[in-house]
């Protein structure tokens, strides 16, 4: 029962608090891909507007707006020995400024995680955090690393949900809540970068939640959201931030989503941030090591920083704080599964054709992955966006068998094509009766490609691929 009411919890994370299309798509710059005709993004005093050019989305700089002020100088200059760096004027000296052309190609900077250099302190140890992120006896459950749900994740994520015991409510503000809040406390001592807002409108009210993120010590970033009641030094640091970035979403649930970034804020370990907004499933937590990307990820360079350097935060705990937090953590697979890619096999992620640079649109895209919580599951995650023939987006699940149908994804390599049925199905737009059979082949070099079909039906002792069917891609950097 435990692991049942947490799930449903989980579930309220596609209703409310994720950034919009916009925000998921990286910085905007001028060329760059945006996600509807229409939308509006305004940094300092440029104005960017997305539209269609040569068939294709992208932001375009409206007339009369003003050019920016990066000097090329500044984008080229080597780490300096110090420790600080030359930037534009009211942004920190102790980052690089904005479009630094010296990260590497496995690394794409982002708001949330602003670069591959340490920065700060160098961290005490092996395990820097020193306090837990909330009340862990108010904690339901923990969901570990690799969470799939499409509509909202369609690709694993690389942060843990802390649950809160359902609790259904009416905010002061006349918003329906759907858990009990918790506090959400800083696990170290360490630097405000970052924060998100995502402004929803109904009729004549309003509600804010809130996504934050902080270095701690080296190349350690925190990340968290599904946050409100923020401390009110946080707040009143947002107006003053160096960057500020919103986007009018075209959303009607979602109105207004703005990024407030290059802070330099100092937080204390053990300092009330603020509290889960009690309208999801409770809040998130993740942590980023910025240095390198995580082991095992197949061209990490087309990912953002906190999906493709992600780590396992319980492993930066001294040994009685992660025993304690572990104990909360679902199913028998420890932290979870956040990487499942395998070079010549279609075990992994794979996104859409030419759709690299919208990693961060997760549904458009597919994963092959083992399960976050359950080691003898595997999960195939197909985006609501994916259009696959005769395959509905939705999560499907199985237990892998040693030979013949539903095979480990691991053992579909070039030259097979792999049949799966009886999968248990959720996460869907709508019902998915029957559930069809799904059909998958492959082949690898330097980009590999994944053919995948759903058709009515069982998988037959030499299965077919159908005639109809999609295709995905991933570029192969391992070497």
């Amino acid at each position: 029962m435990r692991r049942l009411v947490a799930a449903v919890a989980v579930s309220a994370i596609v209703l409310v608090g994720i950034p919009t299309a916009s925000l998921a798509q990286g910085t905007p710059r001028p060329g760059a891909p945006c996600p509807r005709a229409g939308m509006t993004y305004t940094m300092g005093d440029q104005v960017l507007q997305c539209k269609k050019r040569k068939g294709k989305l992208v932001w375009v700089l409206k007339s009369g707006s003003g050019g920016g002020g990066n000097s090329g100088d500044i984008r080229d200059q080597p780490p300096p020995a110090n420790g600080v760096w030359r930037t534009l004027p009211g942004y920190p000296t102790d980052v690089p400024p904005p479009f630094w052309n010296g990260e590497p190609a496995s690394f794409k900077p982002s708001w949330e995680v602003l670069t591959s250099q340490p920065i700060g302190p160098r961290c005490p140890s092996q395990t820097p955090l020193t306090h837990v992120v909330t009340d862990l006896a108010d904690v339901w459950s923990i969901v570990p690393q690799g969470y799939m749900q499409p509509g909202s994740h369609a690709t694993p994520v690389p942060h843990m949900y802390y649950n809160a015991t359902r609790e259904a409510d009416t905010d002061l503000a006349g918003f329906a809540t759907l858990t009990r809040k918790l506090n959400v406390y800083a696990p170290a001592d360490m630097v405000l970068r970052g924060v998100a807002t995502s402004l929803t409108r109904s009729q004549d009210r309003t509600r804010t939640e809130y996504i934050l993120n902080f270095s701690i010590c080296g190349t350690l970033w925190f990340f968290t959201s599904h946050v409100t009641d923020l401390d009110p030094t946080i707040l009143n640091a947002l107006p003053k931030a160096p960057r500020r970035e919103c986007y009018d979403s075209g959303y009607a649930d979602v109105t207004q989503s703005c990024i407030y970034s290059y802070l330099s804020l100092p937080v204390a370990g053990g300092h009330l941030i603020g509290r889960s907004s009690g309208y999801a499933h409770g809040f998130d937590f993740g942590l980023a090591d910025a240095s390198s990307p995580v082991k095992g990820k197949i061209d990490p360079g087309s990912f953002e920083p906190r999906w493709s350097t992600s780590r396992c935060h319980i492993d930066y705990y001294p040994p009685k704080l992660r025993a304690s937090i572990l104990a909360l953590v679902e199913g028998d697979n420890g932290c979870g599964q956040l990487v499942s890619d395998v070079v010549g096999t279609a075990s992994g992620t794979w996104t859409a054709l030419d759709q690299r640079a919208n990693t961060q649109r997760e549904d458009l895209h597919i994963a092959l992955a083992r399960h976050w919580s359950d080691r003898d599951l595997r999960v195939i995650s197909v985006g609501w966006l994916a259009d696959i023939p005769g395959l509905p987006g939705g999560r499907y699940v199985f237990t892998p068998t040693q030979a013949g149908r539903n095979p480990d994804f691991t053992q579909v390599t070039p030259g097979k094509v792999a049949c799966f049925d009886n999968l248990q199905v959720s996460a869907t737009q709508g019902s998915v009766d029957p559930v069809p059979a799904i059909y998958a082949s492959m082949t690898t070099g330097p980009v590999e490609r994944l053919r995948i079909a759903g058709a009515p039906g069982s998988c037959s002792t030499n299965p077919v691929m159908p005639t109809q069917f999609q295709t995905f891609e991933r570029r192969n950097t391992t070497g």
